[in-house]
């Protein structure tokens, strides 16, 4: 066997594997809406047996007797049926990522896009008898015959109709997504048009081999984005019940009659539950004298209690705590040893505060204190 062809079959059988495999991982991903996943998983696998027909006709061309007759001509039918079938599941791909179902009922070029594919299919039904197409000689080689050139006219036709579908309808896929649907029509029509002047290596089987590839690839990034995106908001929907829950149970304690001091602290209580933190406290600031003091803390079993050591802090060693108020709505320190060298290191250090949450209380767009969690 010569090496050209030892080289297109090898790289036809392998694009035939790729596909087979892209078919089944798609067929395993459940999470994909079900009839764009039909039609994505038969045109793989219509395009997996198209690649395997191809190396099939080159494996037996010229191969002697019986065998060889029947292979070529089984396999040289099959290629030209399966380019057909392939055009029409993508066709069909097309439209339900582009219309509903209404749309595709009522639509002449969806229609159309039918009927062509129902031409092809009986044309090449047709050329096995009439020899329209092609015709294999004594020797079980294949040859063109003089309407080659209308299965190529016939495929065009469907792929003009699906990439004026594209770009009329293209706000309705993303970019990703039709960039890959171009790449199925763009790819074979360029091949299409130099195989219909030259031919003997598979230049459409390829091109189509190199678009399922493509379509494959990105129908997978969609996918991973959708189901991020999907866990991204299911986690948002959690964390906005669980802030609700929290909320709810602040405002009841608040309301519950006891007195306020009561009342707060285990305000502070559900907070530092929140959190996972082991103490929590709320700091008010005295404008006039400039320091602040510490009003409500909740400190759980086995915390030592700081209040009584932060009472009347100037407010000069917080300095950086209230830019960062005004700027970000908060101040966080995720590791104390980061802050050594800022005046309230040592004050941090001593109370044991390894990270340190803070966010600012506001009153009539002030800031009169912030609330404090470890």
């Amino acid at each position: 066997m010569p090496d050209e062809k030892v080289l297109q079959v090898a790289i036809l059988i392998w694009g035939c594997a790729f596909c087979a495999i892209a078919a089944l991982c798609i067929f395993l991903s459940s999470n994909y809406d079900r009839e764009k996943r039909r039609y994505l998983i038969l045109m793989e696998s219509f395009a997996s047996l198209l690649l395997l027909m191809d190396a099939m006709a080159h494996i037996f061309s010229g191969y002697p007797g019986v065998p060889g007759s029947v292979m070529v001509r089984i396999s040289s039918f099959l290629v030209f049926l399966l380019s057909d079938v392939v055009l029409l599941c993508f066709h069909i791909y097309v439209c339900v990522y582009l219309f509903s179902k209404r749309e595709r009922r009522t639509l002449k070029r969806v229609k159309a896009g039918y009927v062509i594919a129902a031409a092809e299919v009986a044309f090449v039904v047709i050329s096995q008898f009439t020899h329209w197409y092609y015709y294999i000689d004594g020797d079980n080689c294949y040859h063109r015959a003089p309407l080659y050139i209308m299965s190529i006219l016939l495929s065009a036709a469907g792929l003009l109709i699906d990439l004026t579908l594209l770009l009329q309808y293209k706000k309705r896929v993303s970019r990703k997504l039709l960039f890959s649907m171009l790449s199925c029509i763009v790819l074979p029509a360029v091949a299409a048009a130099v195989q219909a002047f030259w031919y003997g290596i598979s230049l459409i089987e390829f091109s189509v081999g190199i678009s399922m590839i493509i379509m494959f690839i990105v129908t997978m990034t969609e996918l991973n984005q959708e189901m991020y995106e999907l866990i991204s908001r299911e986690g948002k929907i959690k964390e906005r019940l669980e802030i609700a829950t929290i909320l709810n149970k602040c405002i009841a304690e608040l309301i519950s009659g006891e007195d306020e001091d009561a009342a707060i602290s285990n305000l502070l209580r559900i907070i530092s539950g929140y959190f996972d933190g082991d103490r929590s406290y709320i700091v008010q600031i005295d404008e006039k004298r400039n320091v602040c003091t510490n009003t409500y803390e909740y400190a759980m079993n086995g915390v030592t209690a700081e209040k009584d050591n932060l009472q009347e802090v100037p407010m000069e060693m917080l300095d950086i705590w209230m830019d960062s108020f005004r700027k970000n709505g908060l101040y966080y320190i995720p590791d104390i040893e980061e802050e050594q060298g800022q005046p309230y290191y040592e004050t941090l250090k001593m109370q044991d505060i390894t990270r340190l949450l803070a966010v600012p209380l506001n009153s009539d767009g002030k800031i009169i204190g912030f609330l404090g969690g470890r």
